[in-house]
């Protein structure tokens, strides 16, 4: 099975790129992208999902909420193009990232090439699957109404199982100590 694991934002900042995203969808911006607005730290394949779920448990025991700040929008121009905000690497964020991946490794396989550690770029999908059209409408309406830069608290961990759409939410855990803004 293919699993993705998600840094969750906190409630606030859903609803702020939550609106961002229906502005879009509105504006004639396709809106495939799963609804739960994260970061993800990786995707890989692993044949024992209570592994998974064990091994992301204790990273979010382990893990304490932290701020991080979406300060740009980019895009991976592929046959699937993708429009998100970026937030600053920090640190942090590349050591969270470091993390897990340490602990999933002993135990998963087939890391997707985007999510390893010299490879990364770290993002907050705002659409994508769109068109090249959309690609440049995605823009222009983002510009228009810009939010960045976003100070977001990421303060959850989803694990995912994403062989098939839609995709199956297996767990989900609050990070240890939720900071707010």
């Amino acid at each position: 099975m293919k699993y993705a694991i998600l840094l969750v934002l906190d409630k606030a900042s859903q609803t702020k790129i939550g609106k961002v995203r229906e502005h879009l969808a509105n504006n004639g911006v396709a809106q495939k992208a799963f609804k739960l607005n994260h970061i993800t730290i990786t995707v890989f394949d692993a044949d024992d999902e209570s592994k998974v779920v064990e091994v992301s448990r204790k990273f979010a025991n382990e893990q304490s909420s932290f701020t991080t700040t979406l300060s740009s929008v980019s895009a991976f121009f592929t046959e699937k193009n993708v429009v998100f905000y970026a937030p600053i690497v920090t640190n942090e964020l590349k050591a969270v990232h470091e993390r897990y991946l340490n602990k999933m490794t002993k135990n998963f396989y087939n890391m997707e090439r985007y999510w390893r550690i010299e490879k990364w770029v770290p993002h907050c999908t705002l659409a994508d699957g769109i068109t090249d059209s959309e690609m440049l409408k995605a823009f222009e309406i983002l510009k228009q109404n810009n939010i960045l830069p976003l100070d977001v608290v990421v303060d959850g961990l989803c694990v995912m199982q994403i062989d098939s759409k839609p995709y199956k939410r297996v767990a989900e855990f609050e990070l240890n100590g939720k900071v707010s803004l």
